[in-house]
């Protein structure tokens, strides 16, 4: 194999500085390399230990422009990979694995980068070619597992953690995100809230309607209640289960505890009821159906 000296090497850059090879030119270049005339058609390249570590010492530091980064994007415009080039790409990378030392090496070298994302947001066009994409597509168990262990001992900082909840917030006044996001977890009434449902439909028939599936498309400060009066009052039936809603579970989210919920609807101008799993399941049926007239009754203060 020929080498070039560093002095030929010069030159030749030197030489060719500036020279920009033309569209036509690129063409037939292009045409003249396919297929069975490219030199390593059919071959798979192998580069030595050393090959690959003057290559690695030729390529460090270099940052692509912005400038260059925009000739590549403009080149790949309109071009997409074939399916046999996918699978074969599959095939190729199937079951190689990044060592620890080289995945520090990668977060290392990124450290301090602004992501190609920040500030930038996907259109409605692109949203929708993503979520196409994805749909039906399920995380294998050692996915899930790889991704468990990726986020082990990572925490976030109390600004992060906040900007999160108010971002998380905002979306959730939106009647849309919410109808996507109750979709999406197949939500569907529970035992208890079928039983409470029965007893609303026994006792105060067309008063109250089920809405904790979002079927009736009400979301009140963020939460979605589970029963809403129909009939112009402000009053509100939330069933809670014993586990989902005991302190263990509720104490680092105070907007689901009992006390939070009362009092998110109660500044919003609604009344709420609060029916808990051991009452319903201990109590009969009369007793949970004077419990709901005693606060159907109850007159509002102010």
């Amino acid at each position: 194999m020929k080498c070039f000296s560093e002095e030929t090497k010069r030159r030749m850059s030197i030489a060719h500085k500036g020279k920009h090879l033309s569209k036509e030119a690129r063409e037939k270049l292009s045409i003249a390399m396919r297929g069975e005339r490219n030199p390593l058609y059919g071959k798979r390249l192998s580069l030595s230990e050393e090959t690959r570590r003057r290559m690695s010492i030729a390529h460090k530091g270099k940052r692509i422009s912005d400038s260059q980064k925009q000739c590549i994007s403009e080149t790949l415009k309109g071009h997409s990979v074939s399916e046999e080039t996918r699978n074969k790409l599959r095939a190729a990378f199937k079951g190689r694995t990044l060592s620890q030392e080289t995945r520090m090496k990668m977060s290392v070298a990124d450290a301090g980068r602004i992501g190609p994302m920040r500030g930038k947001h996907h259109s409605e066009t692109v949203k929708n070619k993503i979520a196409k994409a994805l749909k039906g597509r399920t995380l294998s168990d050692i996915q899930r597992r790889h991704i468990s262990q990726g986020h082990k001992g990572m925490h976030l900082s109390a600004s992060h953690r906040l900007h999160l909840s108010e971002g998380m917030s905002k979306k959730w006044q939106n009647p849309e995100f919410v109808k996507k996001m109750i979709q999406g977890f197949h939500h569907r009434p529970t035992s208890l809230e079928t039983k409470v449902a029965t007893i609303l439909d026994k006792y105060f028939p067309r008063q109250f309607a089920y809405n904790g599936d979002f079927s009736l498309g009400i979301a009140i400060g963020g939460q979605i209640p589970d029963f809403v009066n129909v009939n112009g009052k402000k009053q509100i039936i939330e069933v809670f289960g014993d586990y989902w809603h005991s302190q263990m579970l509720t104490k680092n989210r105070w907007k689901v505890s009992e006390l939070g919920k009362i009092m998110i609807y109660n500044s919003l101008g609604y009344d709420c009821l609060v029916l808990w799993q051991k009452d319903i399941k201990k109590q009969p049926e009369v007793e949970i159906a004077n419990t709901i007239k005693s606060f159907v009754t109850k007159r509002r203060r102010g």
